[in-house]
């Protein structure tokens, strides 16, 4: 089984750091069902190819569910230590438990290799805005992974970073009401001259 608890504290060679301060607590109210998150690089991958690189591109499924094309990065070619620094907007259900990214070696006439696997919790009180640092790993009981692992000492890391958030609740306008038509000014009535009026300059 994978390990989604793998990720070791800041400062270890495989850190898990926290973009808003480490007093940040989750705010209390609805669980956050979406979310945006960049698979940002990788490091030290595994060489693939008979010139020692690698054409890496990540998949990331939400709990059990198959990784579709749209969680899905561009490929990045002939490199060990991709940036792909690529954002996935996803709807994350209340019950799912963890996010899973697979990393693979694009082939364009054949099946894409498996490079490496990494994941973590999603349950309520993790979706927070995070940064981490994942060691990859082999699927379970592979013999081809654990021997690609063997050989090369590691499968690297990826280094991933999440936004969570609620969708806006969608509301219609009303239209403001049809102003009322302004009333009809009042006929002003004009005095006849007086012929005997005193004027006095008031200074």
């Amino acid at each position: 089984k994978l390990d989604y608890n793998h990720v070791q504290g800041h400062g270890g060679p495989l850190s898990s750091t926290l973009v808003r301060p480490p007093s940040f607590a989750a705010s209390p109210g609805p669980v956050p069902t979406r979310a945006t998150v960049t698979v940002v690089s990788g490091e030290d991958l595994p060489k693939m190819d008979t010139f020692g690189k690698a054409d890496p591109y990540v998949t990331v499924a939400v709990g059990t569910a198959v990784a579709d094309d749209d969680h899905k990065t561009q490929v990045v070619h002939k490199d060990l230590d991709p940036v792909w620094n690529h954002d996935i907007s996803m709807r994350v259900p209340e019950d799912t438990t963890h996010l899973t990214f697979t990393v693979y070696d694009h082939d364009k006439f054949n099946k894409s290799d498996f490079m490496g696997q990494a994941g973590f919790d999603v349950r309520a009180g993790n979706r927070r805005d995070m940064e981490y640092v994942l060691p990859l790993q082999p699927r379970p009981n592979n013999e081809s992974d654990l021997k690609l692992m063997k050989k090369h000492g590691t499968l690297g890391k990826l280094k991933i970073r999440t936004h969570w958030y609620n969708p806006s609740a969608t509301t219609i306008a009303t239209p403001p009401p049809a102003p009322k038509p302004a009333p009809e000014p009042a006929p002003v009535t004009i005095p006849p001259p007086n012929d005997g009026m005193e004027v006095v300059d008031d200074y």
